[in-house]
């Protein structure tokens, strides 16, 4: 476990870099049980709202998404690996991502973190979403320009 944990480093790192880390901390974690997601789905007209509760304790990576998109942290304390390095943040709070982004976090407390998309037809349907707003990995993003993470300004005042 004390290798998983080496991959989260507190300095900047560069987007390749993390890309790398976040993978091989994915693929560490596949060779343990893995925790049943315990998600709600929410709808409302034009917006499409994952609710997923991330227990104490919970080591996770994120997927990618192909488009900005609001997260909300209304309660919990996580560690997430960023390009920044590793930053704490602590609900409430809310988070810009920017699209291609694939994160990396340790819960130090549960936690609740719903991701917010856009949905203009109002789908319904959870797998027609997953592919809308899902990519598979890095490389289904076809060469799309990816930011810088944006959760570095969600975190100026709680750097950890």
């Amino acid at each position: 476990m004390q290798d998983l944990i080496s991959l989260f480093s507190s300095a900047p790192i560069s987007q390749v870099e993390m890309r790398a880390r976040v993978q091989r901390l994915e693929d560490e974690l596949r060779k343990y049980p893995q925790l049943e997601e315990q998600v709600t789905h929410h709808f409302s007209p034009g917006l499409y709202a994952r609710e997923l509760f991330i227990p104490k304790g919970a080591i996770l990576t994120g997927k990618i998404h192909r488009m900005a998109h609001l997260n909300v942290m209304p309660v919990g304390d996580l560690s997430v690996l960023t390009e920044h390095g590793v930053k704490r943040l602590t609900g409430p709070c809310v988070i810009q991502s920017a699209a291609g982004i694939k994160r990396a976090g340790c819960a130090h407390e549960d936690t609740i973190w719903i991701t917010i998309h856009s949905n203009p037809d109002d789908e319904r349907d959870l797998q027609k979403l997953e592919a809308r707003y899902i990519a598979p990995d890095f490389d289904a993003l076809e060469g799309m320009d990816v930011q810088p993470d944006l959760i570095e300004g969600a975190f100026s005042a709680k750097a950890g």
